[in-house]
């Protein structure tokens, strides 16, 4: 399927500057745009706009940035993902569709093709303000497992630590909240109940770093989800 005409009129959408430097250059549309409208509008070959996602996805190779998921037991175990839908050079970070919330799949920015570094930094900046210059909700808490073949550790604390000090300085307590409320499969841990513990004792950074630190290394797994 051709598809100069799509990836023409969706880059169109994106102009706002958001990071810019020698090697990477991150633009934003004004809001969220839906994918599967631009495509259905634009491709005479897309019987119907709910194919585009499927269709233009395994031509394009779209593959999760990052996946996330909340567990709390006694409940269907909810996911989100951030995919990267590569066109013309350039990378479009999407959310996937989901009929059950009537969610569209949309995309909120385009970057620079480039390495993991590069994808890197936008996922620190995107995670730091919870997706809120995005355009997008990211995090109502912590989630209970994170999956990417394409951020390390590293960058996965560094985002939710950035995050969660952008939310304390909204709401005094944030940390405190989230070492609280703790879901059954982090309080089984010893680890993270203890740390989560500490910071309720004495919510100091050091005690922060600990306690995050020990939620990422148990809900962090180095690969793509099942």
């Amino acid at each position: 399927m051709d598809l100069t005409t799509f990836q023409d009129e969706l880059a169109i959408w994106f102009q706002t500057p958001r990071l810019e430097s020698e090697d990477l250059v991150v633009l934003l549309p004004d809001a969220p745009v839906d994918i599967a409208a631009v495509a259905y509008d634009t491709l005479d070959d897309l019987e119907e706009e709910e194919a585009a996602y499927r269709v233009i996805g395994e031509q394009e190779g779209l593959r999760p940035l990052v996946t996330f998921e909340w567990d709390e037991r006694g409940t269907e175990p909810w996911r989100f993902a951030i995919e990267m839908l590569p066109i013309d050079n350039r990378i479009y970070l999407t959310t996937p569709p989901d009929g059950a919330i009537e969610q569209a799949w949309e995309a909120f920015a385009v970057c620079t093709e480039g390495s993991n570094d590069l994808y890197a930094a936008v996922f620190v900046d995107l995670a730091m303000e919870n997706g809120e210059p995005y355009g997008i909700d990211l995090f109502s808490s912590l989630p209970t497992t994170i999956w990417s073949d394409i951020l390390n550790r590293e960058v996965v604390f560094a985002s939710f630590f950035r995050y969660l000090d952008w939310d304390e300085s909204r709401s005094p307590g944030a940390w405190k909240a989230a070492a609280a409320d703790l879901p059954p499969v982090m309080s089984d841990n010893e680890s993270v109940a203890g740390a989560a513990a500490a910071v309720l004792k004495d919510d100091n950074p050091t005690n922060r770093v600990v306690f995050l630190a020990t939620w990422i290394a148990h809900a962090y797994k180095p690969t793509r989800p099942t």
